[in-house]
């Protein structure tokens, strides 16, 4: 009984709230400042409206140019424009790269992805980043570039467009174990029975070989088989080889 009622005791004396506790702290906290103000009393309001340096916004972060972030990887694959846009506006790089999770292939850029995918969207990022001078002759770790990455999956309209801003049909994958030499990416169409695509590097390469300016040969086809690729008509276009 005697050592219930001292805790009783003890308990009646401690502060009742967080805020009793508070008033106290700033009462001693008051005197110790010898009354600022002319004596004015503390307030947690007015301390609440007094700037200090951690109440300041944090700065924004900034941007690796260099490194593609998962959020534009996943814009880039679903042909967002305006996330992308947006990011390049903020400091990113056309040219900027990204790895696997895995490790098993690094270095795509955001023109491979894009050309990876082919669809409508992705070939108009595509035209967005070849206008920002994006190098369309990059490479990954597997030595694939993004003429390669579309000519291989059928993606007709990416392929011309790429073909049209002077992507080297020449350039070679890396090989695999004991073979000599990697794939073009005609190689890579041819392989894979993508005929149309196929034609569209052959009319490119052939157009250069007489003398066309390298940079847009493509748009010397017959109009009736550009529109052909952009709708992925290989009957057509194999008519017209």
């Amino acid at each position: 009984d005697e050592a219930r009622a001292e805790m009783n005791a003890a308990a009646a004396a401690a502060p009742t709230s967080a805020s009793a506790t508070l008033g106290s702290t700033a009462e001693a906290a008051g005197a110790r400042r010898g009354g600022a103000r002319r004596g004015a009393a503390w307030s947690p309001a007015r301390s609440a409206a007094r700037p200090t340096a951690t109440s300041a916004a944090p700065a924004a972060p900034m941007v690796d140019a260099h490194r593609l972030p998962v959020f534009i990887v996943r814009a880039g694959l679903a042909g967002d424009l305006s996330t992308v846009k947006h990011w390049l506006m903020r400091g990113g790089s056309v040219d900027a790269t990204w790895d696997r999770p895995d490790g098993s292939t690094k270095g795509f850029t955001l023109l491979m992805l894009a050309a990876l995918q082919g669809q409508a969207r992705h070939v108009e990022l595509m035209d967005l980043l070849l206008h920002k001078m994006a190098d369309a002759d990059l490479t990954n770790s597997g030595g694939s570039t993004a003429l390669m990455l579309a000519a291989a999956n059928n993606k007709h309209t990416a392929v011309q467009r790429l073909l049209s801003a002077g992507a080297k049909t020449s350039k070679r994958a890396i090989p695999p174990m004991g073979v000599d030499k990697g794939p073009t990416a005609l190689d890579l169409a041819t392989r894979n029975e993508h005929e149309f695509t196929r034609v569209l590097i052959v009319a490119h390469e052939a157009a250069a070989d007489y003398g066309m300016p390298s940079h847009r040969p493509i748009t010397d086809l017959p109009r009736v088989v550009q529109e052909a690729a952009v709708e992925g008509d290989e009957e057509l276009g194999v008519e017209w080889r």
